[in-house]
C-alpha cells in the first residue's frame, strides 16, 4: 500500500503533531491511571445468607438451609451450589454459569431473590429475612486498629467516629468494624422469684415488649385541624425497664421487673475479639471501590487520621496494619524498573545491529506505542496493576518488530543511492501487508484469551487487551510515523546524521522533530561513532557470522532429511525427559506479604480461654527478628478461609494474621521462608487441637492443592471414609497440613420430651422449646434506638443458672389452663454433642479432606491422580457415597480447558491470515512449523530454571503462537518475491535467509531484551509472573535459532 506511505511522507507536519499529541497525552494518562495490585474481577458468585440467632446448626440446616436449597435449585444458570450451616447462620453459595448463552449474574440473582421470597413464609418466625447478594472479592486495602485503656463505650464511639470520617474519602467503598460489640440490655431473672410469683419467662418477655411501644392510635379531628394520636412509651435505659409492671391485683398490689430481675445495660456476649500486637482493639477494615487508586486512598486515610489525632480521647492510639499499598508500590516499582531496563536493552540491541541513526529512529516507536497503549487503557478503564504492567513489559520488545522490518527495508534502498523520500515510500510500502500480517497473527494469538472462562480467564483478561492496544499503536507508528522520520532524517549512500549538518543546511530544512531531539541525538551520534570503531561493532563480526550461517544452511539444505530427522529425535528426547521430570503446579508464588495461622481449641471452649491460647502464639511471633513482621493481628472467635473467602465462627476458633515487613527490609528472605520457619519452630500448645497455615499471595483465588469432597446423606457413613482418606494421605511423602472440615460441636443439653405426657398436661413442644430458649439463649423482647444504634432487650436467666443441667429440671411451663407445670413431669435432659458446622454440596452432606503439598517432592496433580486411582468417583463400600476432586485440581481442569479453547482458535486464525496473505494452503503450514519449536523452547526453559509447568507458563505458550510466526512470515515473503523475480528454489532460500537474518535476529532479541530484567531478577522479580517470561524468552530463543534452518 504505497498510497498510505506516500500520504504520510508528504504530510510530515500532520504526522509529527500527531506523534507529539499522543506522547504528551499518554504521559499525562500514566499519572492519572489508578494503581492497584491486581485488577478487579467479578467472581460470578451469589451468597444467600440467613440468620436465626441462637438456633443450633442442625436446627438451622433442617428448617432453613434445606428449604432454601430445594427452592433455589430450580433457578437456571447455577453451575454449583454449596452451603455452610453453623449455629445461628445459614450461608448458601451459588456459582453462576455466565459462560452459557442468555445467563447473566444479574438475571440469576433476580431469579434467586424471587425463589427465596416464595419460601420465606415457611422459615422459622425467629429467622431473619434471607439476604441475597453478589460476592465481591474485595480484600481490605488496610486496617486501622484503635486500642487503649479506656471504657468500651468510648472505644466504640471513637471507632464509629473514625469510620464516618474515613468513609467520606473518595474511593472508599466500605468499612467493617472488627472486634466491636453491639449494646444490649439484659433482663436477668431469678427463677425462684419468677416461679414464686406464678410467672414464666414468656410472661416477662411479653410484658417488656408491650411496655415499650410507639403506636399510632388514629386521628383526632378538631374544628380546624386533624391530629395524630400516638402512644409513645419508648425505653431509654435500664431504669425504665425496672418499672415495667408484670402482674397486678385488684387491691393495688403489683409485681415489677425489679422485683424478680437484675437489669443490666451492657454489651452483647462477645462472639469475637480483636487484638493487635498483644492489645485488645477494634479494627477498621477499609475496602476500596473497584478501579480506584490504592496508593491515593491509603495516603488520604493517613493524612485524615493525622488531622484527627488531636480529637481522639485521651489514652486511645491508632495503628496501621495489613497495608497492601506498600505491596502495590513495591511491585509496580519493580515492574517499572524491569520495564525501563528492558527499554534500555532494546535500544542497545537496536544500536548493536543498526547504525546509530537507524536505531534512534526505530527506537522512537517504543514510547509512541506505549503511550498509545496507555491511552487505550484509560479509555477501557484498565488500572496500572501487576497484570497490565507486565503486559506492557511483555510487549515492549515486540513494539519495534514491525518498525525494524520497515526501517531495515528502507535502509536497503538508501544503500542503493535512492533518495530518502522515495526510499521511505518504497521501503514501507513493499512490506506493508507483511507487517500487517505479522502484527495480525500476534493479535490473533492473544485475542482468544479475551474469551477464556472461569476466574482464571477473567483474572488474566487484561493481558490480551493491553498487548493488542499497544500492538495496534505500534502498527500505526510503523506504517505512518516511521516513514516520515526515515524520509526526514535520512540521506542516501552512507548519509551523515542531522546532528553533523552545517548551520546553513539546518536553516534550510530544520525539521520540527529534529530540533526537539537534536541535543540527545548529538550525544547518541558521538557515542555511536565510537561504538562503530570498536571490535564489538557489527561492522567487525556480523559479516563473518553471516558467511558462517550461509555455509551451514547450504549443508543443512543439502542433507535436509538427515537434518529434519535429527531435529525430531532431539525434540522427542527432550519431550520424553520433560514428561517424567517436569512438574505441574497451577500457580507458584513465593511473594507472600501476609500469612494466616488458624487455630482451634476443643469445641465448647470459652472465647476468653481461646484468647489465652492465641496469646502464647503471639508471644512466640514476637521473638522473631524485628525485620520479619510489621504487625500481628489476632481475631478470636472467627476465622476467614482464604481458599473459599468465607467466614467461620465459633468461640473455639481463632486466626492470627501475620503482616510481614517489606521485602527490602529482609533481603534474601522470602515470605515463604519466614512461614516455613514459623511452621517448623512453633511451640507445642496443649490447649490447641488444630493448627493450619494459609497464605494470601495475591492472584486469582484458588482452592487447596488437595481437596477431596466426600458426599452422602449420612454423617455416620461419611466420617469413617473421610478418616480413611486422611490416613492414606499421611502415608504419602510430601503431603502436609492434612485436615477435614467436619467438626463436632459444643456439648449440648439434649431435652427428650414425652409428647403424650406433655399433651395430657396441656403443653405443646413448641412453647416448651421457646421457654427453654428464653432461659438459656435469651428471648428478644423488643428494641429501641439510642445514639443512632439499635439496642436489643433480652430476657434470660443469669449466667450462674445457664451453666448447669440441674437448672433445666427446675423450670416450669404454663399450660393451656394457665397452671405452671414442672419440667420433670413430662421431660428429661441429658448431655450430648451436636455438630458444629454442616457442609452441603449440591444438596448433599459433605466432608472435605484437604491438604497442602511440598512441591519439591511432588505436585498436587500427582496427589490427585493417586487419590483417583485409589478411590475413583464412587465408594466401593457404599455406592451412595461419591468423591469429587475439587480445589486446585478443579481450577486446573478449568484453566486447561480455557487454554485449549484459546489455543485452537489462535492456531486457526493464524492459519487463515497467513493463507490469505500468501494465497496458499501449504505455505502457512511451513510458517507455523515454528510453533512446535517454540513450545520445545518453553519446556527447556522451565527445566533449566527448575520451574513447574503452570497456568502462567501455558499462557505464555499460547501467546507464542502469534509471536514466533512473524519471523517466518517475513522470511517466506522474501522467498516468494525472489521466486517471482526468477530465482531458483535453492537460490531464493539462500538469498532470503541471508537478507532477513539480521531483522529476524534483531526482532527476537529486542523482544527477549524487554523481558530479560524480569527473567533474571536484576532489579527484583515477581515469581507469579516469571513463568510466563520464561515461556516467552526461551520459546522465542529456540524457535528463532531453529527456524533459520528448519523453515528453509
Amino acid at each position: 500500500m504505497y498510497a498510505i506511505s506516500k500520504f504520510s511522507v508528504t504530510h510530515p507536519v500532520l504526522v509529527n503533531l500527531l506523534t507529539v499529541v499522543i506522547v504528551l497525552v499518554g504521559t499525562i494518562t500514566f499519572f492519572l491511571l489508578p494503581r492497584e495490585i491486581f485488577p478487579y474481577v467479578s467472581t460470578d458468585v451469589i451468597f444467600v445468607e440467613t440468620l436465626n440467632p441462637r438456633a443450633s446448626a442442625d436446627e438451622v440446616e433442617k428448617s432453613i438451609t434445606v428449604l432454601l436449597e430445594e427452592e433455589i435449585s430450580e433457578v437456571r444458570g447455577i453451575k454449583k451450589m454449596h452451603s455452610t450451616t453453623v449455629e445461628g447462620r445459614s450461608v448458601i453459595i451459588l456459582e453462576v454459569e455466565t459462560d452459557n448463552m442468555g445467563v447473566t449474574l444479574d438475571k440469576v440473582r433476580r431469579d434467586v431473590e424471587t425463589q427465596v421470597e416464595e419460601v420465606t413464609p415457611d422459615l422459622p418466625l425467629e429467622a431473619e429475612k434471607p439476604i441475597v447478594r453478589e460476592f465481591v472479592f474485595d480484600v481490605p486495602i488496610m486496617g486501622v486498629s484503635i486500642s487503649g485503656a479506656v471504657d468500651e463505650h468510648i472505644l466504640k464511639e471513637t471507632a464509629h467516629f473514625l469510620k464516618d470520617e474515613i468513609k467520606k474519602i473518595p474511593g472508599v467503598s466500605d468499612i467493617n468494624l472488627i472486634g466491636e460489640r453491639d449494646e444490649e440490655i439484659w433482663v436477668e431473672i431469678d427463677p425462684l422469684r419468677l416461679y414464686g410469683y406464678g410467672l414464666t419467662l414468656e410472661d416477662v418477655r411479653n410484658a417488656v415488649a408491650m411496655g415499650g411501644l410507639d403506636l399510632a392510635a388514629g386521628l383526632a379531628r378538631g374544628t380546624e385541624q386533624e391530629f395524630i394520636v400516638r402512644t409513645k412509651e419508648l425505653y431509654t435505659n435500664a431504669d425504665d425497664l425496672n418499672r415495667v409492671v408484670l402482674k397486678a391485683n385488684r387491691e393495688g398490689g403489683r409485681v415489677l421487673v425489679q422485683d424478680i430481675a437484675d437489669v443490666k445495660d451492657t454489651f452483647e456476649e462477645a462472639t469475637t475479639l480483636g487484638r493487635v500486637n498483644g492489645e485488645r482493639s477494634i479494627t477498621l477494615d477499609i475496602k476500596q471501590r473497584p478501579g480506584s487508586d490504592t496508593l491515593k486512598i491509603t495516603r488520604d486515610v493517613k493524612e485524615r487520621l493525622a488531622e484527627l489525632e488531636d480529637d481522639l480521647p485521651y489514652g486511645i492510639s491508632a495503628s496501621y496494619n495489613r497495608e497492601i499499598a506498600f505491596m502495590v508500590r513495591e511491585r509496580l516499582e519493580l515492574l517499572t524498573r524491569n520495564g525501563l531496563l528492558g527499554l534500555v536493552l532494546c535500544l542497545a540491541l537496536l544500536r548493536f545491529f543498526l547504525s546509530g541513526r537507524m536505531a534512534m529512529i526505530t527506537g522512537l516507536g517504543i514510547p509512541f506505542a506505549l503511550m498509545g497503549g496507555l491511552i487505550f487503557m484509560k479509555f477501557m478503564g484498565i488500572s496500572l496493576n501487576m497484570i497490565s504492567m507486565f503486559s506492557l513489559i511483555m510487549v515492549l520488545g515486540m513494539l519495534v518488530d514491525d518498525g525494524i522490518v520497515v526501517a531495515e527495508n528502507t535502509h536497503r534502498y538508501l544503500e542503493k543511492g535512492i533518495d530518502p523520500l522515495t526510499a521511505a515510500i518504497r521501503g514501507s510500502g513493499e512490506v506493508f501487508w507483511s507487517v500487517i500480517a505479522a502484527v495480525a497473527t500476534t493479535i490473533t494469538a492473544f485475542a482468544p484469551m479475551l474469551f477464556m472462562s472461569g476466574i482464571m480467564g477473567k483474572f488474566c483478561r487484561q493481558i490480551p487487551m493491553v498487548v493488542i492496544f499497544a500492538l495496534l499503536a505500534s502498527l500505526v507508528e510503523a506504517l505512518l510515523v516511521l516513514p516520515v522520520h526515515l524520509a526526514e532524517w535520512s540521506k542516501p549512500n552512507n548519509w551523515k546524521g542531522i546532528w553533523r549538518r552545517e548551520p546553513e543546511e539546518m536553516k534550510k530544512n530544520p525539521g520540527f522533530v529534529m530540533r526537539a531531539v537534536a541535543p540527545v541525538g548529538a550525544l547518541w551520534q558521538y557515542s555511536g561513532e565510537l561504538f562503530d570503531r570498536s571490535p564489538i561493532s557489527p561492522n567487525f563480526w556480523f559479516r563473518p557470522l553471516l558467511r558462517g550461517y550461509t555455509r551451514f544452511l547450504v549443508v543443512a539444505l543439502r542433507y535436509r532429511y538427515i537434518s529434519l530427522l535429527m531435529a525430531f529425535l532431539v525434540a522427542g528426547g527432550i519431550i520424553t525427559f520433560a514428561k517424567f521430570h517436569l512438574k505441574f503446579e497451577l500457580f507458584k508464588n513465593d511473594d507472600i506479604p501476609v500469612f494466616f495461622i488458624n487455630v482451634e481449641t476443643p469445641p465448647g471452649t470459652r472465647l476468653e480461654e481461646t484468647e489465652k491460647s492465641m496469646v502464647k502464639i503471639e508471644n512466640y511471633l514476637k521473638t522473631l527478628p524485628d525485620n520479619y513482621i510489621d504487625a500481628i493481628i489476632s481475631r478470636v472467635g472467627v476465622m476467614e478461609d482464604m481458599s473459599t473467602m468465607t467466614m467461620n465462627f465459633g468461640s473455639y476458633r481463632g486466626q492470627i494474621i501475620v503482616d510481614l515487613s517489606e521485602a527490602g527490609e529482609r533481603p534474601g528472605l522470602s515470605g515463604q521462608d519466614i512461614l516455613d520457619e514459623v511452621r517448623d519452630n512453633m511451640p507445642e500448645i496443649p490447649e490447641i487441637v488444630k493448627t493450619e497455615y494459609q497464605v494470601d499471595s495475591g492472584g486469582p483465588p484458588t482452592g487447596s492443592p488437595v481437596n477431596l469432597r466426600v458426599s452422602g446423606e449420612d454423617y455416620e457413613k461419611l466420617i469413617p471414609i473421610a478418616k480413611e482418606v486422611k490416613q492414606y494421605l499421611e502415608t504419602v511423602n510430601g503431603v502436609k497440613d492434612i485436615k477435614d472440615d467436619f467438626e463436632w460441636g459444643k456439648e449440648e443439653f439434649q431435652i427428650d420430651i414425652d409428647r403424650k405426657k406433655a399433651s395430657d398436661l396441656g403443653l405443646d413442644v413448641a412453647s416448651v422449646a421457646k421457654e427453654v430458649r428464653n432461659a438459656f439463649a435469651g428471648g428478644l423482647a423488643t428494641t429501641f434506638t439510642r445514639s443512632r444504634e439499635e439496642v436489643e432487650i433480652h430476657v434470660k436467666f443469669p449466667v450462674e443458672y445457664r451453666t448447669s443441667l440441674e437448672n433445666i429440671r427446675l423450670m416450669k411451663f404454663r399450660n393451656k389452663d394457665g397452671d405452671l407445670v414442672p419440667f420433670k413431669n413430662f421431660a428429661q435432659v441429658a448431655y450430648g454433642q451436636g455438630i458444629s458446622v454442616i457442609h452441603r454440596w449440591n444438596q448433599r452432606k459433605t466432608i472435605t479432606v484437604s491438604a497442602d503439598v511440598d512441591t519439591d517432592i511432588l505436585t498436587s496433580t500427582e496427589v490427585n491422580q493417586m487419590l483417583m486411582g485409589r478411590y475413583g468417583f464412587r465408594s466401593s463400600k457404599d455406592p451412595s457415597i461419591t468423591f469429587d476432586y475439587a480445589g486446585e485440581n478443579e481450577d486446573t481442569q478449568e484453566a486447561m480447558t480455557s487454554l485449549k479453547l484459546a489455543f485452537i482458535p489462535a492456531m486457526f486464525l493464524n492459519y487463515t491470515i497467513i493463507a490469505t496473505v500468501f494465497n496458499s494452503f501449504i505455505q502457512p503450514l511451513v510458517v507455523m512449523s515454528a510453533i512446535p519449536l517454540a513450545l520445545l523452547g518453553v519446556v527447556i526453559g522451565l527445566m533449566v530454571h527448575g520451574e513447574p509447568m503452570g497456568f502462567m507458563a501455558m499462557l505464555g505458550a499460547v501467546a507464542l503462537v502469534g509471536i514466533v510466526v512473524n519471523d517466518s512470515i517475513i522470511l517466506l515473503d522474501f522467498v516468494n518475491k525472489a521466486r517471482l523475480r526468477g530465482m531458483s528454489r535453492w537460490h531464493s532460500l539462500l538469498w532470503a535467509s541471508k537478507t532477513r537474518v539480521r531483522p529476524i535476529v534483531l526482532t527476537t532479541l529486542t523482544t527477549i531484551g524487554g523481558l530479560m530484567p524480569m527473567l533474571t531478577g536484576l532489579t527484583g522479580t515477581s515469581t507469579f509472573l516469571v513463568p510466563m517470561a520464561i515461556s516467552l524468552v526461551y520459546g522465542l530463543l529456540f524457535s528463532t535459532t531453529l527456524l533459520l534452518l528448519y523453515v528453509p
